[in-house]
């Protein structure tokens, strides 16, 4: 699940079995970003964002596919994607 706003945003990632979200405009704005990220032997977290125009703004760091038995991927096609961490 996605969580805007200033706290963590997670998208496939921990106890998730997989997610997608396509930002096409306006603005996503968290604190730290997580896609596709923890999981473990027993578990795939597999997370997809895909960013076609608007804006997504990370106030700390941005963590793609890490973790064992994770996926994590990031398409962009448009837009501006800005992380400070």
């Amino acid at each position: 699940m996605l969580l805007p706003g200033s706290g963590q945003g997670s998208l496939g990632a921990d106890d998730s079995d997989g997610a997608r979200y396509e930002l096409a405009a306006g603005t996503l704005t968290a604190g730290h970003l997580r896609v596709g990220a923890g999981g473990d032997r027993f578990r795939t977290n597999r997370g997809i964002l895909v960013q076609t125009g608007g804006t997504i703004d990370v106030a700390g760091y941005v963590v793609v596919g890490s973790g064992d038995q994770a996926a994590g991927t990031i398409e962009f096609a448009g837009g501006t994607f800005r992380a400070d961490g």
